[in-house]
């Protein structure tokens, strides 16, 4: 086998490597939970007198629309160091629950420029032994900022219970403290944020017990235990609600589903709870601790050391530069300068193979029946020449793992999420999409011209290097293939790999002039 083959074979390998990847880490999701529980029986079915009130979501929204306009909107300010709105949210007295809760610097992907609302149905109602919602009194004015020092809300109701929420400046986690019962997130809770998303893979549980586990909406059977747990969340592709006992220690935790569509339910035993409700994002999750920076799925374990690295890269050595496009621009110049000592070798390397290309024809007539002897004798002729028949291939196999790294740090930051490049290129965590088929041909959305020249870029570097006239159908073929991965994948992985392609092009013209070929 050539050294053209090899690197092509190593090509192909890594395409289906990374298909494979894509689709194992996109279902990846925790062992089998342990069998549901018996729901609890409700105490209006059990007792006589009534019982005190528990927190939950499973008030019917006609009890809402027809208590409502009896009820008070406390608005919650959450100021950021520098005195913007990180949060606006809207506690009503009626259950006091959360009835909004948005983020300022975000907006929806749904087809409109608003900001971004994270409750899609009340968080943490409090309802009665009749399962109606509970009226709170509240003596807070109508406006609460919370600027450099937390503050509280504090709702009591008829018989005097109160119930507590503590929010922190510059933060998008509250303490809710319900006085007794369980914290719960109801399903349903979340909305979806971004157009046309595979709502089979968009929603899940996750939690900490002994480590990081994950489930798909449509993967939980009813009401499960999760065991005892340091955090339960709900998530979506980008953002997340993580319930967390209160004084940090461990409690006892559960999930459930409404439908495969929706969110999960998540719940802690826990009277108190702190609630982050924001992105995942691994800043500010690492800085919440208790492994809750685990939501950024950053693939398999070497991947995600690489992906780490590669994310603290853009987004603190390349902050300076405000379009993300330009970071990951500058990441494959880096990258490419990195690997130009080794990338210089292989393409000498693959020149004097390319140059022995005649003896090994000739040792191919001499032992046709002979492929022991073949292999020896071709032994000694890159000894003799000093040829490493895999220094083709290395460049290309230590890009391998960035790559991959690359991929899932794309697909799962946030940072990412409607981050624009250029022209065309609106959101740099979907395909780069210049002419869209309004519908999916074998698997794309339409043509992507960055993925066009990427492919054309591959293609003219395989023939600067192709001395074997039989391997022009995989000259061709490769370029293809890649081509059509890439009209899939996030436009930002796109950039990096036609900036490679476009970066080995140039590096191949300057060793075939440094070896006087022109």
């Amino acid at each position: 086998m050539s050294d053209q083959q090899r690197l092509l074979l190593a090509s192909v390998l890594m395409a289906l490597v990374l298909v494979l990847g894509w689709n194992l880490t996109a279902r990846r999701s925790a062992p089998q939970a342990p069998s549901p529980v018996q729901p609890v029986e409700s105490p209006a079915d059990s007792m006589e007198t009534p019982a005190p009130p528990v927190v939950s979501d499973t008030a019917a929204p006609a009890a809402f629309d027809s208590l409502k306009q009896t009820a008070r909107s406390i608005a919650v300010l959450v100021r950021s160091e520098d005195c913007r709105d990180l949060v606006r949210a809207s506690v009503t007295t009626l259950g006091g629950a959360v009835e909004s809760w948005t983020l300022p610097e975000y907006r929806s992907l749904l087809g409109g420029s608003g900001t971004l609302d994270l409750v899609a149905a009340p968080w943490f109602v409090t309802t009665g032994a009749d399962g109606s919602p509970v009226t709170f009194g509240c003596e807070a004015p109508d406006t609460l900022v919370i600027a450099g020092v937390p503050d509280s809300l504090v709702l009591v109701d008829a018989s005097g219970a109160r119930k507590v929420f503590t929010f922190e400046p510059d933060s998008y986690t509250f303490i809710v403290n319900t006085g007794g019962g369980p914290v719960e997130l109801e399903s349903g809770s979340l909305p979806q944020t971004e157009e046309a998303p595979d709502l089979r893979r968009y929603f899940s549980a996750a939690w900490y017990a002994e480590k990081y586990r994950n489930s798909r909406t449509g993967s939980l059977d009813g009401r499960e235990p999760l065991g005892r747990v340091l955090w339960a969340a709900a998530r979506s592709r980008y953002f997340a609600v993580i319930l967390m006992s209160a004084d940090g220690e461990r409690d006892d935790g559960f999930a459930w589903a409404g439908s495969e569509a929706q969110s999960p339910g998540v719940g802690l035993e826990a009277g108190s709870a702190r609630v982050y409700a924001g992105p995942v994002d691994y800043r500010r999750l690492r800085a919440l601790g208790s492994g809750t920076d685990n939501l950024v799925d950053l693939g398999w374990p070497l991947i995600r050391w690489i992906g780490r690295l590669i994310y603290l890269f853009l987004s603190s050595v390349l902050s300076f530069i405000g379009n993300w496009g330009l970071r990951i621009v500058v990441l494959s110049v880096c990258m490419k300068a990195l690997l130009w000592p080794l990338s210089w070798h292989s393409a000498r390397s693959m020149r004097k193979m390319q140059a022995l290309q005649p003896k090994m024809q000739e040792l191919q007539k001499k032992y046709p029946n002979d492929p022991l002897r073949q292999r020896q004798e071709l032994q000694k002729i890159y000894r003799e020449h000093g040829v490493n028949p895999l220094g083709g291939c290395l460049p290309l196999l230590l890009q391998m793992p960035v790559f991959f790294a690359l991929y899932r740090v794309l697909e799962s930051s946030v940072d990412l999420r409607g981050a624009g490049f250029v022209l065309w290129i609106k959101d740099l965590s979907r395909p780069e999409i210049l002419i869209p088929f309004g519908t999916t041909v074998l698997g794309m959305p339409g043509i992507g011209l960055l993925a066009v020249l990427m492919g054309a870029s591959m293609y003219f570097q395989q023939k600067m290097t192709m001395s074997d006239p039989s391997q022009r159908a995989m000259a061709v073929m490769m370029p293809v293939l890649m081509t059509w991965l890439f009209m899939r994948f996030p436009a930002g992985l796109t950039i990096y790999w036609f900036v490679n392609s476009a970066l080995s092009l140039v590096e191949q013209r300057i060793v075939r002039r440094d070896r006087g070929e022109g």
